[in-house]
């Protein structure tokens, strides 16, 4: 170890951040850092446990990512990186909103049902055309007059 390294000004730093951050500051490779922190039996940085989240872990699997992280104010990767690492399965929406209107599939055009349920049109199409059921024209068009 030389007698006036550049790395000894940071000594008292040594161990206080991440050895890349003083490697930048003196001009040095992190591999010298390294070096002369270990040399001077000084414990390598270990950063703080992340809290952010830690009030949001009871609704992580109640509700969707985002809106837990539009509450901590946090990214939305964050709160599913944490909530996959504590296990909890994501949130899935038990209720089927568009159930309570199968009922009019067919009965009026998709776009009327569409306005009820509050969804697109495609996604009320896409379901009556998954339930089998024909479109309100089709429908309409093979009516006969009597």
């Amino acid at each position: 170890m030389p007698k006036n390294s550049r790395i000894a000004p940071y000594d008292d730093a040594l161990g206080t951040m991440p050895d890349a951050w003083i490697a930048q500051a003196a001009n040095m490779t992190t591999e010298a850092v390294r070096q002369r922190r270990l040399r001077l039996g000084i414990p390598a940085y270990v950063t703080p446990a992340d809290t952010t989240l830690d009030a949001f872990h009871q609704l992580m699997g109640m509700m969707p990512d985002a809106a837990i992280a539009k509450l901590a104010g946090t990214a939305a990767a964050r709160v599913s990186y944490r909530r996959n690492a504590l296990g909890i399965p994501a949130y899935v929406n038990q209720a089927e909103p568009l159930a309570a209107h199968d009922h009019l599939l067919g009965t009026m055009t998709d776009q009327a049902v569409a306005d009820l349920a509050g969804v697109s049109k495609q996604a009320i199409t896409a379901r009556r055309s998954a339930k089998g059921i024909p479109s309100f024209r089709d429908q309409s068009r093979n009516r006969t007059c009597p």
